[in-house]
């Protein structure tokens, strides 16, 4: 039962690690996407608050 000692053994379990590395840093990335995304988002809200206070909101109300 050495089989598992085998070179394709240790070329999956290499594969398989690479793997799991890339799924881990796609995932850190998806968290730091939907973060900028979440501060795009409140930049955007600021920016239409200061539209609609410099134009007496009424011009800002169609976003």
């Amino acid at each position: 039962m050495e089989d598992h000692e085998s070179p394709k053994y240790s070329a999956l379990e290499m594969r398989m690690a690479f793997q799991e590395r890339h799924h881990e840093k796609m995932q850190q990335e998806l968290v730091d996407m939907e973060r900028r995304l979440t501060t795009i988002e409140g930049r955007i809200a600021t920016l239409q608050d200061q539209l609609k206070s410099q134009s007496g909101g009424e011009e800002a109300d169609q976003f």
